[in-house]
């Protein structure tokens, strides 16, 4: 019993310090949301083609944060009861030759606050980076706080940077115990990595022991599905699952996620890189014009496999019919924050709106079908 209320007890903790910190910060990602930036075209390297799926094993599971822990329990009631300060300084950075490099003096500007947070009385003695440290050690490690550098990145830095996000994810997110799931990935995947620009980006498929219908991905080639997604598209539904895939790699192989993370009000947020991507990146979703091309790249895809456009367009008419019937009818739904919920699972509410996602998609191919050959 004790152990339980203990468990509840740094839940609603865990929950409480995310709402704070994604409305104090919130608002510099959805301003770069609306500065978007159009997709670069990407280079083909003359590199072997890899096609392998790897497992949805995860190399790294760590309890979640919500799991009881005697030795953090003294800092729970001043993380609870706190004022919410304005953000302090940037906290520790790595240094050393390695992929991730300390923020520049530019990037070290606080982020504007919304008024309500101004006007209250900032206790200087909890920062942000405090808060977090004393609810789980995992947020004041140096990985977390390391500002990479993003600009010519390479896809070999990129992969280790996949695989210092894809261990964060798996922290806070556990992955689906054995099922039919993996098989179903592996087969509708093969395709379409044979498909890939960037031929040196290994993808590692994930399966979340999560029942919001939800998908992800992002850098070094880790796509994230949800259980829940799979009792959505249904056993005799692959081709929507081909969609769905499509989509989330196309993200990758465009660098989707890179272009939000270089976007100026991203870059002045005083975070850590995988701080940004857990809290920002994920729950509030990419661009739109990042969408409309993940959404066009993967119609061609199914195009090319032999799909018709019917059963190309099938996962976005039954995607539009399922946000009307739960509340994101219009896209970027705020993440709603209750116990044992996690940030990642608002990732496919915060998409731009399905309905608008359609009709881009079907003006796209109506655009490109009438084009003379």
């Amino acid at each position: 019993m004790v152990k339980n209320t203990i468990g509840a007890a740094l839940a609603c903790l865990y929950v409480a310090l995310s709402v704070w910190l994604v409305r104090s910060e919130g608002q510099s990602y959805r301003n770069g949301l609306n500065r978007a930036k159009p997709a670069g075209a990407v280079t083909e390297k003359p590199v072997r083609e890899r096609t392998e799926v790897t497992e949805d094993v995860p190399r790294v599971v760590v309890a979640p944060p919500r799991a009881p822990d005697p030795q953090r329990a003294e800092g729970r009631d001043t993380v609870a009861t706190a004022p919410a300060p304005t953000p302090a300084a940037p906290a520790s950075e790595t240094t050393g030759a390695k992929p991730g490099v300390p923020p520049t003096a530019e990037s070290k500007q606080v982020a504007p606050q919304p008024p309500q947070l101004t006007m209250r009385k900032p206790d200087s003695a909890i920062t942000p980076d405090a808060r977090f440290s004393k609810l789980d050690p995992y947020w004041s490690q140096p990985e977390v706080k390391t500002s990479w550098k993003l600009s010519n990145i390479s896809d070999q830095d990129e992969m280790r940077l996949g695989e210092e996000l894809h261990n964060m994810i798996m922290r806070f997110n556990p992955p689906a115990p054995s099922g039919p799931w993996r098989e179903r990935v592996h087969a509708a995947a093969k395709p379409l990595l044979a498909r890939v620009s960037r031929k040196d980006i290994k993808y590692t498929f994930t399966i979340l022991d999560s029942e919001a219908v939800n998908a992800f991905s992002h850098p070094g080639g880790h796509v994230y599905l949800s259980r829940g997604l799979f009792a959505f598209i249904g056993e005799d539904e692959d081709v929507l699952l081909q969609f769905i895939l499509a989509h989330e790699i196309a993200h990758v192989d465009f660098r989707h996620m890179i272009q939000c993370l270089q976007d100026p009000g991203v870059e002045k947020i005083q975070m850590g890189t995988l701080e940004k991507v857990y809290f920002f990146i994920l729950p509030f979703g990419y661009m739109d014009k990042q969408e409309y091309a993940a959404d066009q790249w993967a119609y061609r895809q199914l195009i090319g496999l032999d799909h018709t456009r019917y059963e190309a367009l099938k996962f976005l008419r039954k995607l539009k019919g399922y946000a009307e019937a739960h509340d994101f009818n219009d896209g970027r739904a705020r993440y709603q924050p209750r116990p044992g919920s996690s940030p990642v699972e608002n990732h496919l509410r915060a998409h731009t709106a399905t309905w608008e996602r359609l009709d881009m998609l079907e003006s796209f191919i109506n655009a490109t079908s009438t084009k003379p050959k």
